[in-house]
C-alpha cells in the first residue's frame, strides 16, 4: 500500500511536468528518478530470487520514487499561479487511483484462499509475463496525454491510439502464449501449466485496458473530471461485483472476467460521453 501511495504521489508531478511549459528541470526529475527506480526494482527482484536479501534495496526503490514526488512538488510549487493546465492533476486525482488500484489488489487477495492456490499462482505468473505491458502503458500515458490536450484532432488520435495500445496488448499474448508452449517447463517449473491456461484470461484484462486507458487520457485531456470519476466508481463496482461472485462459484474465470467487463464499460461511458460532447461542439453549441 505504501508503495502505491509513493508512486501515485510522483506520477501526479510527473503528468504535470509535460503539461506545464516551465518543466525541464520536472521532466529531467522524473526520467532521472524513473531509471533509478526501475534499476532498483530490477536488482530487487534478482536478489529477492537469488538470495532473499531484498529489503534494503527495496527501500531505496521506495525512496527514489518519493525523492522524485517531493522534489517536483517543492519545484512546482511556485509556479502554481501560471499552470493553468495542470491544476486539474492534483492530489484527488492520485486518490481516485489509489482506491481503484488497491480494490484491483486487495480483490485477488481476498479471492486467493476461495479460488486455491492455483489461481494464485496463475494469476501472478500470467500478471508478471505481462508486466512490460505496464511499462508501455506508462510511457503511452506521458506521450499522448501533451498530444491530445493540445491537438485539434485529439478525437482521431482518440480512436487511433485505443486500437493501436490494445493490439499491442494482444500481440503481447499471443507471443508469451507461444513462447510458454514451446518453453514454458523450462522456465516456469511447476507452474507453467496454470500460468499458459491463465495467460488468455489475464490478457484479455490488459487489452481492455489498453482501450480504456487511452479513453481515459484523452478524458483528462479535455477536462471530462465527472465522467472520469463516473466511470472508475463503476469500474470499481465491477471489480468487487466480480470477485463477490467468482468467490461464491468458486470460478476464477468469472473474476478475471469482472476486471475485463470493468475496463470495457469504463471505456464505453468516457468514450460515448466525449463523442456527445464533440457532436455538441460540432454543431456550435454549449457544451453539456
Amino acid at each position: 500500500m505504501g508503495a502505491v501511495i509513493v508512486y501515485l504521489y510522483a506520477r501526479t508531478y510527473w503528468v504535470r511536468a509535460y503539461l506545464t511549459k516551465a518543466s525541464r528541470e520536472m521532466t529531467s526529475l522524473a526520467i532521472s528518478g524513473t531509471n533509478l527506480a526501475l534499476a532498483a526494482g530490477l536488482v530487487t527482484l534478482l536478489l529477492r530470487v537469488s538470495s532473499h536479501g531484498w529489503l534494503p534495496l527495496l527501500w531505496v526503490h521506495l525512496a527514489s520514487m518519493g525523492l522524485t514526488g517531493i522534489v517536483g512538488h517543492r519545484i512546482l510549487a511556485g509556479r502554481r499561479s501560471g499552470d493553468t493546465v495542470g491544476s486539474g492533476w492534483n492530489m484527488a486525482y492520485a486518490w481516485e487511483n489509489l482506491a481503484l488500484v488497491s480494490a484491483m489488489q486487495i480483490s485477488s487477495v481476498v479471492a486467493a484462499p476461495r479460488l486455491g492456490l492455483s489461481f494464485n499462482a496463475g494469476l501472478r505468473g500470467a500478471s508478471t509475463l505481462l508486466g512490460p505491458l505496464n511499462v508501455l502503458f506508462g510511457g503511452a500515458r506521458l506521450t499522448l496525454l501533451p498530444r491530445m490536450a493540445r491537438s485539434p484532432r485529439s478525437r482521431q488520435l482518440l480512436v487511433g491510439s485505443s486500437a493501436a495500445l490494445s493490439l499491442a496488448g494482444l500481440g503481447w499474448v499471443v507471443i508469451l502464449y507461444w513462447l510458454l508452449v514451446f518453453a514454458g517447463p523450462a522456465v516456469l517449473g511447476d507452474s507453467w501449466q496454470v500460468t499458459r491456461d491463465m495467460l488468455p484470461w489475464v490478457g484479455a484484462t490488459y487489452v481492455t485496458q489498453g482501450a480504456y486507458l487511452a479513453a481515459f487520457i484523452h478524458a483528462r485531456a479535455v477536462v471530462l473530471d465527472s465522467v472520469v470519476r463516473s466511470a472508475r466508481v463503476v469500474q470499481l463496482g465491477l471489480v468487487v461485483l466480480g470477485t463477490a461472485v467468482a468467490m461464491v462459484a468458486v470460478d476464477w474465470r468469472i473474476y478475471v472476467a469482472g476486471n475485463a467487463l470493468a475496463n470495457v464499460v469504463a471505456f464505453l461511458m468516457i468514450f460515448s460521453a466525449g463523442s456527445a460532447r464533440a457532436s455538441v461542439e460540432a454543431r456550435g453549441g454549449a457544451q453539456p
